[in-house]
């Protein structure tokens, strides 16, 4: 009997972004979240919190008639079962949404910004030399 094992990952690894020790590919978080139904678009942004911890945001735009608050505390249970990751998530109007694309027209819904964060603080206590 021969058994195979499958190689590989499931998406780019240039996608991938690490929170809190765990491998995350934005296409899985953009299935998790539109897989609802009742998600009409979202942008997300992974930053370093007022604590120091990596800390995912989700600003979530909704179809019209749909509970905001309840599908927040929704898509909170699914990431966290999904992830391991606990994301705030904000209902927002569409309006307020960033878009993220690039010259090949692919959307970037997921934002890494902690970098961003670490040069402001080092700027603020005079550490960046």
């Amino acid at each position: 009997m021969l058994r195979a094992v499958e190689a590989g990952s499931i998406a780019r690894f240039d996608d991938m972004i690490k929170i809190k020790g765990q491998n995350v590919w934005p296409s899985d978080i953009e299935a998790t979240l539109f897989g609802s139904g009742d998600v009409a678009e979202f942008n997300g942004v992974v930053a370093i919190s007022d604590k120091g911890r990596d800390e995912l945001t989700l600003s979530v735009a909704v179809r019209s008639g749909v509970d905001g608050e309840g599908l927040a505390q929704r898509l909170r249970r699914s990431v966290k079962e999904q992830f391991n990751l606990t994301p705030v998530v904000r209902i927002v109007d569409s309006s307020e949404l960033e878009t993220f694309d690039t010259p090949e027209r692919k959307a970037r819904r997921v934002k890494d910004v902690r970098q961003e964060g670490l040069r402001e603080s080092a700027r603020a206590t005079g550490l960046d030399g």
